[in-house]
């Protein structure tokens, strides 16, 4: 799932609605009918803090909502359908390997303050350990229920939804583009966490280039286990500017060799790492950006 919601969906609530968490599994039911033995690797979602989060919370893509308990029920709806497909996708006895691909951010903290440094920890909660620990843990951060609760959301959990959730998988895709520096901002929204300008080279829509965090993320997951992980999108979005007929690619080109470079490190070191896959083999029309 790719973000393609039906309108009718979303009329009832979207993924905050029981009724699409069961509408995706018999979705998921029929493509693995249709392709088991033409498929080898399968993911549940792709991106999950961009659906529950971006759209939900920041509002920066559709629905465009701004509201803390809508964006924490989305995210649990798409954790319990991922739980709900996984269990259809074992006793079908689909062909392959099967898990999700949460898009991961590495952030590190602006000072060695206590404050930045949990800014910083939120930052990373909010993509990974949200939507990881219930997989591979069985439950949420509890840090980071806290924080939502004195905000005045809490998890929608029903009873047997953790042990759905926490089916095992068999694969963790991951995307990558940049990491931030944090630090500590009462008024920069639920999170209380900004991200400071260090000044560092940016792709064309101003995200930092910086390889590093793709290498500490990898170890970050670590303690979820040596899992077997693809990583599933990295590349940067440059404009193609041509002369002559061609395109100077420069940017983009040092972009890769410092990520691979990163790649092979991680090799080395002894992580899963099981594939990789650039981002983008074509020109891209972006969610909310356009060409």
């Amino acid at each position: 799932y790719h973000w393609d919601l039906p309108q009718t969906l979303e009329d009832i609530g979207g993924w905050g609605n029981r009724r699409t968490v069961d509408a995706f599994v018999k979705y998921a039911e029929v493509i693995f009918k249709e392709f088991s033995g033409k498929i080898n690797l399968w993911l549940t979602f792709n991106e999950p803090w961009c659906i529950a989060f971006l759209s939900n919370l920041l509002g920066i893509h559709a629905p465009g909502n701004k509201d803390l308990q809508t964006s924490i029920n989305v995210a649990h709806g798409l954790l319990v359908a991922h739980g709900k497909a996984v269990q259809s996708f074992r006793r079908l006895g689909t062909t392959g390997q099967i898990g999700n691909a949460p898009n991961l951010c590495w952030a590190e903290p602006y000072s060695k303050s206590p404050e930045d440094q949990a800014a910083c920890d939120r930052s990373i909660a909010l993509n990974t350990d949200w939507f990881l620990d219930p997989i591979y843990k069985g439950a949420y951060p509890q840090f980071m229920v806290d924080w939502f609760a004195e905000a005045g959301a809490t998890v929608p959990i029903q009873e047997g939804d953790m042990e759905i959730i926490s089916q095992p998988i068999d694969l963790l895709g991951i995307n990558y583009y940049t990491m931030g520096i944090n630090r500590f901002n009462p008024e920069a929204g639920v999170l209380q966490s900004e991200e400071v300008d260090m000044g560092l080279t940016k792709t064309d829509v101003g995200w930092p280039v910086e390889s590093r965090g793709l290498y500490e993320f990898m170890h970050y997951l670590q303690k979820y286990g040596n899992v077997d992980v693809y990583i599933t999108e990295n590349g940067a979005c440059i404009n193609d500017d041509l002369e002559n007929g061609q395109i100077n690619d420069d940017r983009r080109i040092a972009y890769y060799e410092q990520h691979l470079a990163q790649i092979h490190r991680i090799i080395n070191d002894g992580i899963n790492l099981k594939g990789y896959m650039a981002w983008s083999l074509m020109d891209n029309f972006e969610w909310a950006e356009g060409y």
